[in-house]
């Protein structure tokens, strides 16, 4: 016990150092008169300067673990609680962390293998957060902000004060996002098949005109890069063979957030100029 105990100072010592003075300081002897211990007590654990490196990144690699499982309860199946779990990890344990950004910053000036246990949990916690009942890219764009004001910190250009870190920190709002499923079965259920159904906009249009009903105007768009691009060139074809008026507009795009906002747009003008 007293060797354990004897390592983990001259880890800490080694992360005092390089938070304090930056990793050009770390050198054995500035260890060993921090730890206040002989240079030959420090080789009797660490034989160089990278077997130490590596171990610190080791020691915060554990240590962020931890602080990340602290968070994860009982709640297994609970929705976004990797997130929230990295998010308060990394919120709570500011003091804590010191090691974990002072093993970074050594084994990135020294040696970038060292950080292979650090790539490895982030590995695993990006999978988690993805596969988590969240929006996958709205978790990962949550988790590396989180990752950008931490390391931000770390280089002391955060530039907001205390109040706003908290703010920004504040899983509650996450607690209270509503994560919608956009997935197949959570809009249509579990049939495999939709043909037929309110689903089915061949059926509504047929439905439409064996009833004498009049459609209302139709606007469609879609992206030239879309999979579903063929589909909506099919439905107007459709519409065209029935002689149903409609408008339709293609645009360069994929089958994203990035066509649908500006397609959004341009349907709310539409809208409110009365173009419809």
């Amino acid at each position: 016990m007293p060797r354990t105990s004897k390592r983990q100072l001259i880890l800490e010592s080694a992360a005092a150092i390089i938070n304090e003075k930056g990793g050009d300081y770390l050198t054995l002897d500035a260890v060993a008169q921090r730890a206040g211990i002989s240079k030959g007590g420090l080789f009797y654990h660490f034989k160089s300067k990278d077997e130490l490196i590596k171990e610190l990144v080791h020691y915060a690699n554990n240590l962020y673990r931890d602080n990340v499982n602290q968070h994860i309860g009982n709640e297994k199946n609970k929705k976004g609680q990797w997130l929230n779990a990295f998010i308060e990890a990394t919120r709570a344990h500011r003091t804590d962390n010191a090691p974990i950004t002072s093993g970074m910053l050594a084994a990135q000036g020294t040696n970038r293998s060292l950080l292979s246990p650090l790539k490895t949990s982030y590995q695993e916690w990006q999978y988690q957060i993805t596969h988590d009942g969240l929006d996958e890219v709205d978790a990962t764009i949550i988790r590396l902000a989180v990752d950008g004001l931490w390391l931000s910190e770390i280089f002391g250009i955060s530039a907001i004060d205390e109040e706003m870190r908290e703010k920004v920190y504040d899983v509650s709002m996450i607690g209270q996002y509503q994560w919608y499923d956009f997935t197949p079965e959570a809009i249509v259920g579990n049939t495999q098949h939709v043909a037929g159904t309110s689903f089915d906009p061949y059926y509504l249009v047929e439905q439409a005109i064996d009833n004498g009903q009049t459609l209302p105007q139709l606007y469609i768009t879609c992206g030239t890069e879309d999979e579903l691009y063929q589909g909506n060139i099919d439905f107007v074809n459709y519409l065209d063979e029935k002689g149903i008026s409609y408008q339709f507009k293609k645009a360069p795009g994929h089958h994203d957030y990035a066509f649908w906002d500006k397609a959004i747009e341009d349907v709310i003008d539409r809208f409110t100029s009365s173009h419809i």
